[in-house]
């Protein structure tokens, strides 16, 4: 045997663990491929394909320096490039994380220009290594690591250390999938990190700590793919809480595009309970006797009215369905709102059946018709009222914002086809958090109430209040140019302002922005947003002042 050969049965052991290695790389490869044939399907499949690639170079790059012999070419490039894969997988982990926190929106650049810094600083030093030997010293025929490689090391532990943060900090706040999803995620990591921790105290003792390190690889990639597509549909669950009142009084169902549960609230939990008693994991639309008119996965209509449907024995449901798209108009899923009417059903059955056995007692006869009558009108009133809830705001009485945008695009409808104008007020009460802080929730509530009363009695009949969300409200007013919006925005703030001390609550200003079409934009967005942007123009002038669209200067912050 030559002089400084390994012995044979070293040889042998370490080609095997390279053939592990490049078996787990190649599987790495083709998980990859599936993630980004399905990028468009699933927020996280690009990090996931970068992630499992960074695997894949890690895993066969640390596979030929295993097998190869110190001097043998190759095993410098090889050993650079695993080391730069290190990189690359702790950054795609982090923006898997973060697709995963959040599948509608990508980090700020800000943020991701912090995450990228310790490793792009990294992967600076580790291409620049043949030239000052910094990463790896190296040492007679073989390498050890230099000062620049514990900085790699450090940028490395310290990415997958954010990643791993983000997620926990997320979990608390998230909805129960996707925190599922968060969970998963976070156990795929375990593998890599035990395994790389080993490996690196591996390497501390001057032995080869390279295979120990990737051990981890392959329970990673399976577990993080499976948690990314698996779990897909925690993107249907968000996009869902974005549209509907989180804590509606009545059963609430949200399924993907194929009619796959994926979210409930406490009254739909408990309604699948009992037409469903029993049944584990995943459910389905069928699953609860119910259908939806689909063709090729697309909604034949987006809302969907089904009356007494019968989904058990003794139990019928209305069932009112609203198909759900993303940014990208995609059908993504469907929100059911389920009231249970099998009690109206089974008194109205009751009704029939004694009415048919009236028939037969003439004395009898309208008595019955009048107890049928009356039900039947009580079940439309109840159907009339569901709908009238959907519709206005709980603690105002105004419309919420379900009813906006509808009513401004009427609006600029009516003012197109007249060539006239229409315009649309924001006003905002000012510092109503110190109201609640000095004399409580209960207080600030009335002047809510007292606020919309007011902006309501100074309304027409054509105009639109619309409360849109804590202490701020909109105004949809058809046919009023700017001049005469300004001016009536002034006259309500300054009577909705006035309306509390009525009612025994301390008085109140408001702030209002005022947008025209088309002056301020030709569409339901543009115009919203330019009085939006007047509103808070005003709020940073000093409050208590109506401020245009047209004049307002974007503000450097916007006040509470």
């Amino acid at each position: 045997m030559a002089a400084g050969a390994a012995p044979p049965g070293e040889v042998d052991m370490r080609t095997a663990l390279a053939a592990v290695d490049v078996l787990v790389a190649l599987t790495c490869v083709a998980l990859a491929i599936t993630a980004l044939r399905r990028r468009t399907a699933a927020p996280g499949a690009g990090p996931l394909a970068a992630l499992l690639l960074g695997l894949a170079v890690w895993g066969l790059g640390g596979a030929y320096v295993t097998a190869a012999d110190a001097g043998a070419p190759g095993v410098f490039l090889a050993r650079h490039l695993a080391e730069g894969a290190t990189l690359v997988v702790a950054v795609a982990l982090w923006f898997v994380v973060a697709s995963v926190v959040d599948p509608t929106r990508r980090p700020s650049r800000a943020v991701r220009t912090l995450v990228l810094i310790p490793a792009g600083t990294a992967l600076v030093l580790l291409a620049t290594d043949p030239w000052h030997h910094r990463y790896f010293e190296l040492v007679g025929d073989g390498v050890r690591p230099g000062p620049a490689y514990w900085v790699g090391t450090a940028a490395c532990y310290l990415t997958a250390a954010l990643a791993i943060a983000g997620g926990l900090l997320a979990m608390p706040s998230a909805g129960p999938f996707r925190r599922r999803q968060l969970r998963v995620v976070l156990l795929g990591v375990v593998p890599t990190v035990v395994s790389s921790t080993a490996g690196l105290m591996w390497a501390l003792s001057d032995s080869d700590g390279g295979q120990l390190a990737r051990l981890g690889f392959g329970p990673t990639a399976v577990i993080v793919t499976v948690a990314v597509f698996r779990h897909e549909m925690v993107r249907v669950a968000t996009v869902a809480r974005e549209q509907v009142f989180e804590h509606l009084a009545q059963a609430v169902v949200v399924t993907d595009h194929t009619g796959r549960l994926v979210d409930l609230n406490p009254d739909g939990r408990a309604l699948v309970a009992r037409v469903a008693p029993g049944t584990h994991g995943d459910l389905t639309l069928g699953d609860l006797g119910l259908a939806l008119p689909t063709g090729d996965l697309e909604p034949v209509e987006d809302d969907v009215l089904l009356r007494e449907v019968r989904v058990a024995p003794d139990v019928f449901l209305d069932v009112r369905a609203r198909a759900l798209r993303d940014p990208r108009a995609r059908h993504v899923g469907w929100v059911l709102l389920v009231r249970d009417v099998s009690d109206e059903v089974r008194r109205v059955r009751q009704l029939r059946d004694s009415t048919l056995e009236l028939l037969t007692r003439t004395t009898d006869l309208s008595i019955a018709n009048q107890r049928l009558n009356a039900e039947l009108v009580s079940s439309e009133q109840v159907r009339a009222q569901l709908s009238d809830d959907l519709q206005h705001d709980a603690l105002t009485g105004l419309h919420n914002r379900r009813v906006l945008e509808p009513a401004v695009e009427a609006a600029l409808d009516a003012a197109r086809e007249a060539h006239g104008r229409a315009s649309v007020v924001a006003l905002d009460v000012d510092h109503f958090k110190d109201v609640n802080d000095a004399h409580g929730h209960a207080v600030g509530d009335a002047v809510l109430r007292a606020v919309a009363a007011g902006l309501a009695a100074g309304a027409r009949p054509s105009d639109t209040v619309v409360r849109v969300g804590g202490e701020e409200f909109v105004l949809v007013l058809p046919g009023i140019d700017h001049v005469t919006a300004r001016r009536r925005a002034h006259e309500l703030r300054v009577l909705a302002g006035a309306a509390p001390a009525a009612v025994g609550a301390p008085g109140v200003t408001l702030s209002a922005g005022v947008a025209s079409y088309p002056d301020d934009g030709t569409t339901t967005a543009e115009v919203l947003e330019a009085a939006d942007r007047a509103l808070y123009a005003a709020k940073h002038h000093g409050r208590d002042r109506v401020e245009s669209a047209a004049a307002a200067a974007d503000p450097q912050t916007r006040p509470a």
